[in-house]
């Protein structure tokens, strides 16, 4: 069992610790169309917040890991720029709500609806 709470905490730890880019939304490839305009997402431990961008807007919220590899978005909001294409943005904003626990595997983050795999995320250093 030490084990398993050693994993979550490390897994914790760089989930805190990474810029995590979108790369894959319900089994479909993300293409950003330039480098600001990538969906993403940033974990602070103080607090449990997230912020990132849907690749228009920027949204903000905050988290709850519990137990394995649990996780819960809370109050996600973002700003009401009007995007020329806002499907991505809305399906990206469903998957978060969908969430309800994730797992690590290299340097992806998979966030998951039970075992579906929702959204894929690549990590790339803080800015």
């Amino acid at each position: 069992m030490a084990c398993n709470s050693s994993r979550s905490a490390t897994d914790s730890l760089y989930l805190t610790q990474n810029h995590w880019v979108l790369v894959e939304l319900q089994d479909q490839p993300v293409i950003h169309p330039g480098p600001n305009q990538q969906a993403s997402l940033e974990f602070t431990a103080e607090g449990n917040k997230v912020v990132g961008s849907t690749g228009c807007n920027r949204l903000f919220g905050t988290y709850t890991l519990s137990g394995d590899e649990k996780i819960k978005f809370n109050g996600i909001g973002s700003t009401k720029m009007a995007c020329p294409d806002m499907s991505g943005e809305n399906a990206f904003m469903k998957a978060l709500a969908a969430t309800n626990a994730y797992g690590i595997s290299g340097k992806e983050l998979l966030l998951k609806n039970d075992e579906a795999v929702v959204a894929r995320l690549r990590a790339e250093p803080s800015k």
